[in-house]
């Protein structure tokens, strides 16, 4: 207990790591489940007994305590000031904690009990983690909050809240818990590191053995294990993208096709629906246009000066208006006409997914369940996988089988005594803060805590499913779903309590909600897919990507960035953000390469083709070095670029799949370690200051270096060479390390260079792609990999 009246308890709990936990009432609070724990018990994991004996030696106030079997070692000052040290096997000094601290509630209407723990910060020492963010990498002199939003583009947020730092020093810290957290790493003060925690339970893990590699070993031990995605899943997929089609409106051809044109003037709330120009228009019409006959061979679209959600062009072959995209983008076509102009491009993908369709209804309409398992056989056929996509844990009404109490109901008490029930819940809002009711979007959300739902919608909804042949599916809005507590209806004016009426409300705590629930859900769907195509005989396993998560989501291969415009500046955001997720235990993260809509979000063609283009080409080239490439968004598909921009999408495409067993191997190497494929830099060269803030190049495995170009007009880059032997895989040239190189690289190429002190099985593994045809069309040299000096 130190100064403060604060209860402490320090354990070794294996996994290379000290365990912290600080409770505010007493010592008898103290258990065995932190955020780690409790999602492996919620997934039915047999609790893991790790704790060890410790060897404690009293000198005189300072305790120092040793593991049994294990090297690393903690101090602790428990005389005038609370001071605990920790120490790697080398009696290097890795972190320490110089105070923890608890402030009470002040207020019925908010959370303000939070505890928070501080240490101190070495010159030059540099700070990575925190999980997916757009801003910097190293968190040195930065303060954020850990707390997913969907902030739309915004760097400031994130969409993905991971609390694992590591530090140069070879330290890590991990918070194991799922609350709200707010890091502050040289801030508010140059040599402090402060963590603030939204609860009156701290659990802490400290990582001291001087290796970076260790902590992330140590958080995926702890927090769980990525499984390995499936190979195609690690090539190209394409997403359809049409939001102001809800339903299976254009199946078949997915085209729809009219004879005429017309516009209503001040007409604003409306879509047109409908198949092959039986289209059904649905309004809220003024009393002006009231008695209006609709003509369904017509078609119709909002003015001008409105954000329409729907625009046709005439497509001058035909004769015909057909759908572009909701904004009036030109992504709106449909799944047949995507694969048919890819593979008439030369650009063939692994899978499609297709957003969005209506499967939630499949069940219970089988016209639809016809057209999609039609669609499925099409592109099966085509040796293509099909993947759908979804809002988290979504649940309607006209799912068949479907109970009302499937869903998560929330009790609304506001101070008059009065209490609202209500299944339709706020979402947070994009800046992270739990909604006022009354100014935000509402959804549905599965009650997870109750077996039935979750049978029900695993083994009866998606058992349909995968019997059709879904391969797997992508999931959004993870970050939406509020935390109990004091909220604001501005209908009424009056405060309220918002508070879960789950189930078994033993499963989550109060403010630990928002992030824990995405992840469970996403935990446990892929699990149970994984399960039901392996007992159905079905070969290759089930992939999900899904946006936002937090402590454990890295089971899941893969997460995705969320919505970034399309701008070279916001494609080195993506690739800092991939940097930053890597670090943070998370070692398969994907994003929407290039972005996902034009800057306005509104109007057509924001963006020339020859801009777009160039974006286009300059993301291609590094994401070709990354685990996956996939395409989304209200943009430009690849096939409507520049000729010149289509043979550097092809040429890429085809790197990239002559890197999958490059990739495959590194790719268990992260399911094993946690040490992701996509490295920064200081995760080989630790003892390397010139690499702490390096942010546009990595290491993508142990052998390759990639330092991208991101900027407009830029044709070299430098690049720093760490020591050791590089060949540049541009020109051929062996260059020593130590040292900045500049690089000529046109559109079209990216600086790569191997480490010629990469293992003999990464060079036959490399020798094959950069010996080869495409890598020569690409760099213009002729290289042979095999001649390059051991």
């Amino acid at each position: 207990r130190n100064a403060a009246g604060i209860y402490c308890r320090l354990t070794y709990d294996g996994y290379n790591g000290w365990r912290l936990q600080a409770n505010a009432s007493s010592y008898d609070g103290f258990d065995d489940t932190g955020a780690a724990q409790a999602l492996g018990l919620y997934l039915g994991e047999d609790p893991k007994d790790t704790a060890e004996r410790l060897t404690i030696v009293d000198d005189g106030g300072v305790l120092k305590v040793t593991a049994a079997n294990h090297d690393t070692y903690v101090t602790i000052d428990y005389t005038d000031s609370f001071q605990m040290r920790f120490y790697s096997a080398t009696g290097a000094l890795m972190s320490n904690v110089s105070d923890v601290s608890f402030t009470g509630a002040t207020s019925s209407e908010a959370s303000d009990e939070f505890f928070t723990i501080k240490g101190n910060l070495l010159d030059g020492e540099a700070v990575y983690g925190g999980g997916e963010r757009f801003d910097v990498v190293n968190k040195r002199g930065t303060s954020f909050v850990l707390y997913t939003s969907d902030g739309w583009n915004s760097t400031a947020t994130t969409y993905v809240a991971v609390p694992l730092f590591v530090t140069s020093r070879g330290a890590g810290i991990f918070m194991n818990r799922y609350e709200r957290i707010v890091a502050d790493f040289g801030a508010a003060s140059s040599d402090e590191w402060v963590l603030t925690l939204d609860n009156d339970l701290m659990d802490c893990y400290f990582y001291a053995t001087g290796a970076m590699s260790d902590a992330l070993l140590g958080y995926t031990e702890l927090s769980g294990h990525s499984g390995l995605p499936e190979e195609w899943a690690q090539g190209e997929m394409i997403c359809r993208y049409s939001p102001d089609l809800a339903t299976f409106e254009d199946r078949s051809e997915y085209r729809t096709n009219y004879t005429s044109y017309t516009q209503i003037p001040n007409y604003t709330s409306y879509y047109v629906q409908g198949t092959n120009g039986s289209s059904t228009i649905r309004s809220a019409i003024g009393s002006e246009y009231s008695n209006y006959t609709y003509d369904y061979t017509i078609l119709y679209e909002s003015p001008a000066t409105s954000s329409p959600n729907v625009i046709y062009y005439l497509n001058e072959e035909t004769g015909t208006y057909d759908k572009t995209g909701a904004k009036g983008n030109p992504a709106g076509d449909g799944v047949k006409t995507i694969v048919t102009n890819l593979i008439n491009a030369g650009m063939k993908p692994h899978s499609m997914l297709m957003e969005p369709w209506g499967w939630s209804s499949v069940s219970s309409n089988a016209e639809k369940a016809a057209d999609l398992k039609e669609t499925v056989e099409w592109l099966e056929n085509l040796g293509i996988k099909t993947m759908l996509y979804m809002g988290v844990a979504s649940i309607s009404s006209n799912m068949s089988g479907y109970k009302s109490e499937y869903q998560v109901w929330a009790n609304l008490t506001y101070e008059d005594g009065t209490i609202d029930r209500i299944y339709k819940l706020p979402r947070t809002s994009g800046n992270g803060t739990n909604p006022d009711v009354g100014t935000s979007s509402t959804q549905q959300f599965l009650d997870i805590t109750n077996p039935e739902a979750v049978d029900w919608y695993m083994n009866f909804i998606w058992d349909q499913l995968i019997d059709i042949g879904i391969d797997g599916i992508k999931i959004d809005f993870c970050e939406t779903m509020p935390n109990e507590g004091w909220l604001y209806d501005q209908s009424t004016g009056q405060n309220f309590y918002f508070e879960y009426d789950w189930y078994d409300d033993s499963v989550f705590e109060d403010d630990d909600v928002h992030h824990a629930y995405s992840t469970y859900f996403i935990s446990l769907f892929y699990n149970n897919m994984n399960k039901m195509k392996a007992e159905k005989g079905i070969p290759d396993g089930f992939v999900v990507l899904s946006r936002g998560g937090g402590i454990g989501s890295q089971r899941n291969p893969y997460l995705w960035e969320g919505d970034q415009v399309r701008s070279f500046e916001k494609i080195e955001d993506q690739l800092i953000a991939l940097i930053n997720t890597g670090i943070s235990g998370i070692p398969f993260m994907t994003y929407d390469m290039a972005g996902y809509a034009y800057s306005s979000r509104s109007g057509s063609f924001t963006m020339s083709v020859e801009t777009e283009s160039a974006i286009f080409a300059r993301a291609i080239e590094y994401t070709a070095f990354t685990s996956n490439i996939q395409t989304h968004g209200d943009v430009r598909h690849a096939y409507q670029m520049t000729e010149e921009t289509q043979e550097i999408y092809r040429e890429f495409c085809d790197l990239h799949e002559e890197l999958l067993p490059y990739i495959q191997k590194y790719s268990k190497v992260a399911c094993d370690t946690g040490m992701p494929v996509v490295r920064h830099m200081v995760l080989q060269y630790q003892d390397d200051a010139n690499v702490y803030d390096l942010e546009t190049q990595y290491m993508f495995g142990d052998a390759i270096l990639v330092a991208p170009i991101v900027s407009a007009n830029q044709t070299s880059k430098d690049v720093y060479l760490p020591a050791g032997s590089w060949l540049n895989l541009l020109t051929g040239e062996t260059v020593a390390g130590g040292q900045t190189v500049t690089v000529s690289a046109d559109l079209g190429q990216i600086p790569v260079f191997m480490n010629t002190d990469c293992s003999a099985e990464d060079r036959a593994l490399l020798a094959t792609v950069f010996n080869g045809e495409t890598w020569q069309a690409i760099s213009g040299v002729t290289l042979n990999i095999e001649t390059v000096a051991d």
